[in-house]
């Protein structure tokens, strides 16, 4: 059996890149129109915008300086002194009302509240100094940044002394 010939027409160099530039020309032009049609819907630019764009996670942090220092039991009358701090991470000044509270049981003592700003990065150090005043069995020292809903906080238990 003969092997059989095949003849190729060869194509020229500059029709091939003739060729190739005609096809990106015609992708570029899908694309600009593409673009064009797409940007006349906001929704669908909103939804690319949200899709392609980064945006940073904002929180603050809030905890207490020395948290193993924090008093565990007390007794009446015993003033007690703890720092917390807040550490702005919101990417914007923010404002940060407070509240300090003893909770026991059911019972809730406002011990103090503040409001104050910081910006972007910015640490505030607040120190709180309570004096237990009544007997208590066992309470929950809280700070509650309250336009957040964040809190922490720690228990204190009561030591009564009983005269025989």
């Amino acid at each position: 059996m003969a092997k059989k010939k095949t003849n190729y027409k060869k194509i020229s160099n500059s029709n091939y890149r003739l060729n190739i530039f005609l096809f990106f020309l015609a992708i570029g032009l899908l694309i600009i129109l593409s673009i064009r049609i797409l940007s006349q819907n906001k929704d669908v630019m909103n939804t690319i915008a949200l899709a392609t764009t980064i945006k940073p996670e904002t929180f603050t942090e809030l905890y207490f300086e020395n948290h193993t220092s924090l008093p565990s039991t007390v007794t009446t009358n015993q003033t007690i002194t703890f720092t917390f701090t807040v550490h702005n991470l919101e990417y914007r000044s923010y404002t940060y009302p407070y509240e300090i509270s003893l909770n026991e049981k059911s019972n809730k003592t406002i011990i103090d509240r503040g409001i104050f700003t910081l910006p972007q990065n910015g640490y505030k150090t607040i120190s709180e100094t309570y004096t237990i005043t009544r007997p208590i069995t066992r309470a929950k020292i809280a700070v509650t940044l309250t336009n957040l809903h964040q809190d922490i906080f720690f228990w204190i238990t009561g030591v009564h002394n009983y005269v025989q």
